[in-house]
């Protein structure tokens, strides 16, 4: 996972625009960008693409998935889809 933080003083970041699409939510690419660099600025961020994520999480013990986040404050997912392979989804 790549973490970006500063040590800014915390405020609220904008809600970013979302944009329905089927079934899912997506947000605009360039809002995306925005928006993860503003929580950046604010706090600690993550930006991962979810496959990559799902890749990394299934090396992981789930006891340890809490440590994952510690520290994060927000946590921002690319190209995120529907599970299709239900040991992934567990």
């Amino acid at each position: 996972m790549t973490f970006r933080s500063t040590s800014a003083t915390r405020t609220r970041a904008r809600t970013p625009r979302l944009v329905a699409d089927g079934a899912t939510w997506t947000k605009v690419t360039a809002e995306y960008d925005a928006a993860i660099g503003d929580a950046a600025a604010l706090g600690t961020a993550t930006d991962d693409r979810f496959e990559d994520l799902i890749a990394h999480l299934a090396r992981v013990h789930p006891s340890r998935y809490i440590r994952l986040i510690e520290g994060v404050d927000t946590v921002g997912l690319r190209d995120v889809d529907v599970f299709t392979d239900q040991s992934a989804a567990l």
